[in-house]
């Protein structure tokens, strides 16, 4: 029976026996880098579904990236400063584009034109040539988002703090003002979506011709806004408070909702482009990037590791998913990308690698011992039919322990040590509620993380196109972009160019 404190749920159904495999004695850390090593080595032989690698390092921090096209911008403060950087993805070229004794904002990158702040106000450049072209004054500008038609950006104002936009080719900046703090702009093409503190927090929606809907009017905590074309309904991804009480990830349009993540634990920091959400998730107690398939449910979770990660752009380029963050792992911040190649590839049964970024994660659990005592977690998640799953354990300093899932021991004192210990198990679950459960003993600072994996997974197949991310555009134009003369055909043909650009995934970030 599973120790006290461990506890069951549901019952598993091994179909078999329990297959428990003890792999190396390396530290959480070493056995990442282990990954991310063994990753560059497969990516020269067999080619793996995805990699992770660290693209821009050095001293200080390198953080806030956007990814456009074959460039990334990105801050670094190496210099005492925070200063924002364009990295040439195919040639490893930086190009520093803002200087002064004086920090600069999270910069947003749309092809070939970067948006960030300064003490002054806002500034765009050109990422190829590093030409300034234009500049805001802007008391408190923060928090840019640049799409094809406009930038966007929050500021100072004389109630709090308002929303403001540009037209990209103008000099005549706009303000969105409001009764309280209006903050947190996301823009794609000529929407933008917004917080309003006034409304508590609700979700405003501004449309190109100037309408304002509220396509949420409960509390946010951000709100990230993405359209597949200038004449495409906007799709919004944000956070919102659970039926647990914490924070779920939802995805919305202008009818409600369409998608929801709830996971154990919070989630926070949304980023949208068409079917993907990237978020940060703190359930193990540390941050680590995820990236939520809201169409389908998968949930990847590109590097696991024991250092923090902090998430800022998510974009498809092609058939390409990316995905960029920072990451501690060095000590410092350092800039990762994670690629790969869409469709994921389904995972048969039996085949899913603790290792495997695109492996579905069920649960994640992280316990850790502190002075004193004992420690126990669970983490409870349903699966909503049978499912093959994959249990990793991680253990640091771990020297008594134990794990179940559901009613099953998995790990015992016996299988651990003070030495590091990696185990695994697989199983097969019924339809239903379960619960992961751990207890850790051994010296303060021990850790244990246990994470349940779908072993084998098949996307749902598509009966239809995806409304809102690739569907064909109806015949109804959108307030504000219509013609006098031709219908939605001419409509069509006069934007024909600007349908031939690369799909906008501009969103709100941090600075």
């Amino acid at each position: 029976m599973p120790h006290k404190g461990v506890g069951c749920l549901g019952r598993g159904d091994p179909r078999g026996p329990i297959v428990t495999q003890r792999v190396g004695t390396m530290s959480l850390r070493a056995l990442a880098r282990a990954f991310l090593v063994l990753s560059g080595l497969a990516s020269m032989g067999e080619a793996r579904a995805a990699d992770a690698v660290a693209v821009v390092t050095g001293p200080g921090d390198q953080s806030a990236p956007s990814v456009s096209g074959p460039r990334l911008a990105y801050t670094d403060d190496s210099s005492g400063t925070r200063q924002v950087w364009v990295h040439d993805l195919a040639t490893g070229a930086a190009t520093q584009l803002s200087s002064g004794a004086v920090d600069h904002g999270a910069p947003d990158l749309d092809r070939t034109t970067v948006a960030f702040t300064g003490p002054d106000g806002l500034h765009l450049m050109a990422a190829d040539t590093g030409a300034h072209l234009a500049f805001v004054p802007a008391t408190g500008a923060a928090h840019p988002s640049l799409s094809p038609q406009l930038v966007a950006w929050e500021q100072a104002g004389p109630g709090g703090r308002d929303v403001a936009f540009m037209p990209l080719g103008t000099v005549a900046p706009q303000v969105i003002a409001g009764a309280g703090d209006e903050h947190a702009p996301s823009a794609s093409y000529g929407w933008i979506a917004w917080l309003d503190e006034s409304g508590a927090g609700a979700i405003r929606l501004r449309d190109a011709a100037g309408a304002v809907t509220t396509p949420f009017a409960g509390r946010a905590g951000k709100v990230s806004l993405w359209a597949s074309s200038p004449l495409a309904s906007p799709l919004l991804a944000a956070v919102v408070t659970g039926a647990a009480g914490d924070p779920d990830l939802v995805v919305l349009d202008a009818t409600g909702e369409r998608a929801r993540l709830a996971r154990p634990g919070e989630q926070r920091n949304p980023t949208l482009f068409g079917e993907w959400v990237g978020f940060e998730d703190l359930s193990t107690g540390v941050s680590q990037v995820g990236i939520w398939q809201w169409s389908t449910g998968r949930v990847v979770f590109p590097s696991p590791s024991s250092s923090d990660q902090v998430l800022n752009d998510v974009a498809v380029e092609q058939s390409q998913l990316r995905v960029a963050w920072a990451d501690a792992r060095a000590g410092n911040l350092d800039v990762y990308l994670f690629t790969a190649a869409l469709p994921l590839p389904d995972l048969p049964p039996g085949q899913a690698t603790c290792d495997d970024p695109v492996a579905p994660v069920l649960a994640d659990l992280t316990v850790h011992r502190t002075e004193g005592r004992s420690l126990t977690g669970s983490a409870r998640f349903g699966v909503s039919k049978e499912t093959a799953t994959l249990v990793c354990i991680d253990a640091a300093h771990v020297s008594s322990a134990w794990v179940a899932l559901d009613c099953d021991e998995l790990a015992t004192p016996g299988d651990f040590d003070p030495h590091v210990r990696h185990l695994e198990a697989r199983r097969t679950l019924a339809a239903g509620d379960h619960v992961a459960g751990a207890l850790v003993l051994g010296k303060p600072g021990a850790s244990l993380r246990v994470r349940v994996l779908a072993d084998g997974w098949t996307a749902p197949a598509r009966s239809g196109c995806l409304s809102g991310v690739d569907c064909p555009l109806s015949s109804a134009t959108p307030r504000g972009l219509g013609c006098a003369t031709g219908g939605a055909g001419g409509v069509l043909a006069l934007l024909a160019p600007l349908l031939l650009l690369a799909r906008s995934r501009r969103r709100s970030r941090r600075s």
